[in-house]
């Protein structure tokens, strides 16, 4: 015959043993807050290029989606550099990644939507063709990005979700496209 046990025995009979129990409650749920607080996580816009080529971009940066636009293109600017567009009566920098990470397009259908960036008082527009919508991704999970044709490139992505989408580097887009458009203005 198999012995049963109460559990209810082992349970504090003093103050003092209740007050060690709830001491000892507090201390670890603080750990279990402070270990789910340190993953960070972060929620981002996914869009594409073409069929290929996903990318995402951190709401944190994100201030809009727009389409209807016409962008005019400026002389002597990088290929990177679509031209500008007019954005609530303010001239906005528009990017075109294809260009900025030399992806060959199959077609030559014209991006349906600028994603609006801002890093401080710096805004740009991302083109893309395509917005496939929003995912959750771990900074701590990111893959490495795989290796491009140029290192600074490299740097403009955070990392791989699922090893699928590149997360951009906003900063450092952004810092990358002013460094180059106050050269070209020093040059003049």
């Amino acid at each position: 015959m198999p012995v049963t046990r109460n559990a209810s025995r082992y349970m504090p009979t003093s103050a003092e043993d209740t007050k060690i129990l709830e001491a000892r409650a507090v201390m670890l749920a603080e750990k279990v807050v402070d270990a789910v607080s340190s993953v960070s996580s972060a929620n981002f816009i996914r869009f594409r290029l073409d069929e290929r080529n996903a990318f995402g971009v951190s709401y944190d940066y994100v201030k809009e989606v727009i389409q209807n636009f016409q962008v005019t293109p400026l002389p002597k600017l990088p290929a990177y550099i679509a031209g500008v567009t007019n954005y609530r009566g303010y001239l906005l920098t528009i990017v075109n990644l294809n260009a900025m990470f030399n992806i060959k397009r199959d077609d030559e259908k014209s991006s349906s939507y600028i994603i609006v960036v801002v890093n401080g008082m710096t805004s740009i527009g991302i083109m893309a063709s395509f917005i496939d919508g929003s995912e959750y991704y771990n900074l701590a999970t990111l893959d490495a990005p795989l290796p491009i044709d140029s290192t600074s490139k490299q740097d403009f992505i955070q990392g791989l979700h699922n090893g699928t989408v590149a997360i951009l580097n906003i900063d450092k887009i952004i810092l990358f496209c002013q460094e180059h458009l106050k050269q070209l203005s020093v040059e003049k």
